[in-house]
């Protein structure tokens, strides 16, 4: 019997539950994720541990997977472990859920088991709390031996995770893991309201389109007009930041570079900004000025994410402007503080010209913050505390001398050398603060507000500035409430917005589909793969903008957004794609126009390009 090719292809989206605008529920680990069979398409450890979880196509107990556990040192190391799959809560609260995995082991004495876990808020007290319901427990399967668990969510459930764990030593195998949701089973869940034709027709009014993300050779009068709407989005600004749902798309780049040209050309914008680190980007700012090196012995130490064609090219874009703008040159900055070793190595270099004595005495204590600094972040908690007072002692201690310096230098090359030698010792103390307090803390986001505006201020007063970061770092975070804010309404945009009010604008840049560079994992950075981004779902402001693309044919469309239109103001899913490859991503709901003046929107987009 022939089977058309319309029915293989439902087959096939059914199979993999790829269902367009939904949650895919890939509860039967048939699809690998970017790792390969390391690890199942939207599945993680939880928590993390010595526990291993990967597929297995030889021991199944149906399709082509099964996830294979093994813990194989001592009882004490082999403490209960968990598989977990994030599940949007829209679709499921409210409503009886029944989660089944099915479980085998290679001997007695693993025990295993499936939970439901979530985060809530106590209607009462308006706490958030967060809670397990686990179900059944199995201590000896040698054969496939079904295990549950079943309960009703509250209607304040997010952050939802189906488990599967085990404990004991020895090899357990889960296969055919399935959820219904009373009583039907789901391969798929909605994740959001979606937007009504009455909302979709109110987008298409108010969007610009615009021809392409690329940037033009020759930016002359024809190719500014095209964009003659940023006049507007921009008016009255003095720093304009320009975010990316991921660290890895093309179009993305060249999008930024194309609205740096128009900023620079015809709204006089003369300081570009990047998420790096501030010592690492001097060298490239050398270059684009007029330096003797080479473009690629400039950007050597800069974040793996920028050694892309696209980052390239604008580089060598700023440096042909200054060529022909002697008197008039854009300037390239860095505001970030993740490595300790590079401010130490500065501040040295300039103590051992200019201040010796001062060296002499903190030599010891300077090795000491560089040794410790390459590994900072797997130190104790006391340690960790030990190195932040020496860091903030020392920073005191130059903030104290850098008065002496500002007397006895009269040279101005002196002078600006003393200006970075004090800020390269804010920076060490920002690095250790940040391995203290840990990533959670967003400390990093205040250290880059602080980096920024010191150059804004200090080194290039007066000047107007792009600056080009990830979404979350360039939220305004403006709403009251600091769930639907990105960042927690701490995002380095949320300190910028205060400080600046209107002057600072801030804006997304969205995709629909395509894929993006990045590493497998935060554990695997050996290699970038290209992985595919999951399309977006219905209920988000990407997925509204991909329909009015596709009713106008622009598929480049910038939006501004208004906090007069109650319906997008609501929380919305958005997309969150670092540099590491992302199954989902759009757990986060936040109020858009609080974080943005505007977004641009490029329907599908591709992988950056990487330079070896």
């Amino acid at each position: 019997m022939r089977i058309s090719a319309t029915i293989l292809i439902t087959v096939f989206l059914f199979f993999f539950g790829v269902l367009e605008g939904q949650q895919f529920l890939n509860l039967d680990f048939e699809r690998k994720s970017a790792e390969g069979a390391n690890r199942a398409w939207g599945w993680n450890k939880h928590p993390w541990g010595p526990t291993t979880f990967v597929m297995d196509s030889l021991v199944v107990m149906n399709g082509n997977f099964s996830i294979r556990s093994t813990c194989g040192k001592g009882e004490k190391d082999c403490v209960k472990a968990g598989y977990a799959f994030g599940i949007e809560a829209y679709e499921i609260k409210e409503k009886e859920l029944f989660f089944s995995a099915w479980f085998r082991s290679d001997k007695p004495g693993i025990r295993a088991g499936v939970s439901i876990e979530y985060e809530y808020t106590d209607e009462k007290t308006g706490k958030y709390g967060k809670k397990t319901i686990s179900g059944t427990l199995q201590d000896e399967a040698l054969d496939w031996t079904r295990i549950t668990v079943e309960t009703v969510l509250p209607a304040t459930a997010t952050n939802v995770q189906l488990i599967v764990h085990r404990k004991g030593k020895g090899t357990a195998w889960f296969d055919q893991c399935s959820l219904e949701i009373d009583g039907r089973e789901k391969r798929s869940v909605l994740v959001a309201d979606e937007f009504t034709n009455k909302q979709i027709k109110w987008l298409q009014q108010q969007v610009s389109p615009f021809a392409s993300p690329l940037p033009v050779a020759n930016f002359d009068t024809t190719a500014a007009s095209k964009l003659d709407f940023l006049k507007k989005a921009f008016e009255g600004s003095t720093i304009v930041a320009l975010g990316e749902s991921t660290h890895g798309t093309s179009e993305f780049f060249s999008l930024k570079h194309k609205i740096l040209q128009y900023a620079v050309e015809e709204l006089g914008f003369r300081v570009f900004a990047i998420e790096d680190h501030l010592v690492s980007c001097q060298k490239v700012n050398e270059y684009v000025k007029g330096s003797g090196i080479s473009r690629k012995e400039a950007m050597a130490g800069m974040f793996s994410v920028w050694m892309k064609q696209e980052v390239y090219d604008l580089v060598e874009w700023i440096r042909t402007y200054n060529e022909t703008h002697p008197n008039d040159m854009i300037s390239f900055i860095g505001f970030d503080m993740q490595n300790a070793v590079l401010p130490i190595d500065h501040l040295k270099k300039f103590l051992l010209a200019r201040d010796p004595e001062f060296y002499d005495e903190h030599q010891e204590l300077l090795a000491e913050l560089k040794q410790q600094g390459q590994q900072a972040f797997t130190l104790t908690d006391s340690l960790k505390a030990d190195l932040l007072q020496k860091a903030e002692r020392f920073s005191e201690a130059v903030k104290f001398r850098s008065d002496r310096w500002a007397r006895d230098f009269h040279d101005a090359d002196d002078l600006r050398w003393s200006k970075y030698a004090s800020r390269y010792a804010i920076l060490i103390k920002q690095f250790f603060t940040e391995a203290y307090h840990g990533g959670f803390a967003l400390k990093r986001d205040q250290a880059m507000f602080d980096n920024l505006t010191w150059y804004l201020e200090y080194i290039y007063p007066r000047q107007k500035a792009i600056i080009w970061a990830h979404d979350v770092h360039i939220s305004r975070a403006d709403h009251s409430n600091e769930r639907h804010n990105l960042h927690l309404s701490l995002s380095m945009g949320s300190f910028l917005s205060k400080k600046y009010g209107d002057k600072y604008r801030s804006f997304g840049i969205f995709t629909h589909r395509g894929t993006f560079s990045a590493y497998p994992s935060y554990s695997n950075l050996s290699r970038i793969v290209q992985d595919e981004l999951c399309t977006s779902p219905k209920g988000s402001l990407s997925e509204a903008l991909h329909q009015v693309a596709s009713k106008t044919g622009n598929r480049h469309l910038f939006l501004p957004l208004s906090r007069e239109v109650d319906w997008l103001n609501r929380p919305l899913p958005i997309r969150f794609a670092n540099h590491i490859a992302d199954d989902y991503g759009f757990y986060m709901r936040i109020r858009v126009p609080y974080q943005f003046d505007g977004v641009f929107f490029i329907d599908q987009t591709t992988g950056s390009t990487v330079v070896k």
